[in-house]
């Protein structure tokens, strides 16, 4: 590195780099020093290159830094100036780290290859028979027996395919279905758990064989109660059978009495 006493007296341009990133900066700056030397390539063209100190900066001054390491790297002639906040260089100084880029045009038209496919024999393929073949060819033994081992292997990978695909709704289908399952047996458990905790919040601060108890004393006499009011029912449909004929009446006394057997036989599963 050269240092130059003092300030140069004049400068040809100026680039300020505040605000650039780190790969901005260092582009900025070579495509500037360029374009400054192109137009002075005899006489001292010195430039001043603001780069800021750094000192507002949490990582410290990047860009100075970045800048320092290129002119170093170039071998340029530059000194930094009071306040360590930009540079003096001689754009035409040191050497170019690459060709300078002229005018062209850059667009790049890329295009896919087209994907390589895979010609089926058409007996498989069923767009029709295959193609005849020239009369004067006749393939040999090896051909043939290549072809159909081709053919072989093409249909065992389509069939392959369609038995994957077919599997993997299979698949699918199970995973619905226990899905929609396991959320059923949730609920129910969820529901079962409700009653449970209801049950046991309304038993809550009371001795459990006092309440069983009473809940049993309460059940005998609801289903005493309306035995009354069944034997009552009975007897007013008894008092109206006789109205009927004798085969009616019989018809309907069997109905009334297996009514009031199966009556007789809930009540007592209720009470028990």
């Amino acid at each position: 590195m050269t240092k130059k006493p003092g300030r140069p007296d004049k400068y040809h341009a100026t680039i300020d780099l505040h605000g650039c990133r780190k790969g901005e900066a260092i582009s900025r700056l070579t495509s500037f020093m360029e374009e400054v030397s192109g137009k002075h390539r005899t006489d001292d063209a010195w430039v001043l290159v603001i780069t800021g100190s750094g000192a507002h900066s949490q990582n410290g001054p990047i860009i100075r830094s970045a800048v320092l390491a290129l002119l170093e790297k170039r071998k340029m002639i530059f000194t930094l100036n009071p306040g360590k906040g930009s540079f003096s260089v001689k754009a035409n100084s040191g050497f170019k780290l690459y060709a300078p880029c002229l005018p062209s045009d850059t667009k790049v038209i890329v295009q896919q290859a087209p994907e390589p496919r895979v010609a089926l024999p058409a007996s498989f393929t069923g767009r029709g028979p295959r193609p005849a073949a020239p009369s004067d060819y006749s393939p040999s033994p090896a051909e043939v027996a290549a072809n159909d081992a081709q053919f072989e292997d093409s249909k065992r990978e389509y069939e392959k395919q369609i038995g994957l695909a077919n599997r993997e709704g299979r698949l699918l289908e199970k995973t619905l279905s226990m899905s929609f399952l396991e959320a059923e047996a949730e609920k129910e458990q969820e529901e079962g758990m409700l009653k449970q905790a209801l049950s046991l919040s309304a038993l809550e601060g009371v001795d459990q064989d006092d309440e069983l108890q009473t809940v049993l004393d309460i059940s005998r006499r609801d289903a005493a109660r309306e035995q009354a009011s069944h034997d009552e029912d009975l007897q007013k449909a008894l008092e109206m059978s006789a109205q009927f004929s004798s085969a009616g009446v019989e018809a309907f006394h069997r109905m009334l009495e297996q009514s009031k057997l199966e009556y007789e036989h809930e009540g007592n599963v209720s009470v028990c």
